[in-house]
């Protein structure tokens, strides 16, 4: 199977195991844009948009980082999912502060807000340890290590870490014991707030979950290493069409917001942030040929990324085709931008898968 791109698009063919544990290839299709102060989009070319082909880790460290960029080429995904990868723009001299993201498709809300606190740690008090007075608020990146969470190995190789963001901070039992210094709070939360050293809420961030932190390790430690050394299917046969979906729960849906719909970025600039959604999947045209037959294969949008840093919005689409190295007839594929008059010539028979 072979993929010729006359797109300024970046695609690509991955070969793998879908979800109903055959061998397939998965045609990825990444399409970009980015914004001006007036929220005019402007689309981007394959090296402003290039497709990750793992996960990138601050620091590319997957122990002491979380997640910058996702991998995009995974082979399936159940939900279709939303992104933001992005920094706080706080009030002067706040030490509170909301962030959202908003979409709105007609009457059809959808919104994530979280809550940003200044600095502050865990001090002791008459009633045990309680959050300090938090200072002023100060910009800094939205990621889970400015989430709950912690880890620490003490000098016997002990590891104590909170499974499900252990790149984060407040996890008072990740303290180290041997050092005077105050265990820090996170900035970004959700209610209900943390009180007490006690309470073990679920990591608040807009960004992707690693796949070795809880709880989608749960999914990821039955995977089958063996078996994928040895070229076959890793996946139990109980496996969850949500594997490779890395958003948290609350950022994916049913279906992706339609094009033309509202989306809100509030606490990532000086204003509110308004953009339109544009139709990131109409002018993706992907024909398949095999012998005479020429098929058209429709695509699923799955991935919203944004970034209000770069102030891009970007849209990954993916389709599962069957495959296998050894048999089969050679089948041809070719991606076309459908807004483009020129295309390469096509056989006259068209068929719509």
């Amino acid at each position: 199977m072979q993929l010729d791109n006359y797109t300024d698009w970046d695609a690509a063919l991955i070969p793998g195991w879908g979800y109903n544990r055959h061998m397939q290839m998965t045609c990825v299709v990444k399409v970009g844009y980015r914004w001006n102060e007036s929220g005019e989009l402007t689309e981007l070319s394959a090296d402003e948009c290039a497709l990750e082909y793992s996960d990138r880790y601050v620091n590319d460290d997957p122990e002491t980082g979380s997640i910058l960029y996702p991998n995009d080429t995974v082979p399936f995904k159940g939900n279709v999912e939303w992104l933001l990868k992005g920094s706080l723009v706080p009030k002067p001299g706040v030490a509170h502060q909301a962030l959202s993201v908003r979409f709105e498709d007609g009457t059809s809300v959808t919104e994530k807000k979280i809550f940003a606190t200044g600095p502050r740690y865990w001090k002791k008090s008459l009633l045990g340890l309680i959050p300090s007075k938090p200072r002023p608020l100060a910009a800094c990146p939205i990621s889970y290590e400015h989430a709950f969470g912690g880890r620490h190995v003490n000098e016997r190789e002990k590891i104590v870490q909170y499974d499900s963001n252990p790149v984060g901070t407040g996890y008072y039992k990740a303290r180290d014991k041997s050092a005077n210094i105050p265990v820090a709070l996170p900035t970004f939360e959700m209610p209900p707030f943390v009180k007490s050293p006690n309470n073990l809420p679920t990591p608040t961030g807009f960004n992707a979950v690693s796949m070795t932190w809880q709880p989608r390790w749960e999914a990821f430690k039955n995977m089958d290493a063996d078996a994928a050394a040895e070229g076959q299917c890793p996946y139990p046969a109980d496996v969850s069409l949500s594997l490779y979906n890395c958003a948290p729960s609350d950022q994916q849906l049913r279906d992706m917001p339609a094009p033309g719909s509202r989306l809100q970025l509030t606490g990532f600039s000086d204003n509110p942030i308004l953009l339109t959604l544009p139709d990131s999947l109409s002018p993706v045209r992907l024909l398949q040929s095999s012998g005479q037959r020429l098929q058209k294969i429709s695509l699923r949008c799955d991935t919203l990324l944004i970034d209000t840093d770069e102030k891009t919005l970007v849209f990954v689409h993916r389709v599962a085709l069957p495959w296998h190295p050894l048999s089969g007839p050679a089948i041809q594929l070719q991606l076309t931008d459908a807004r483009t008059i020129e295309t390469k010539p096509q056989q006259p028979h068209e068929e719509t898968a």
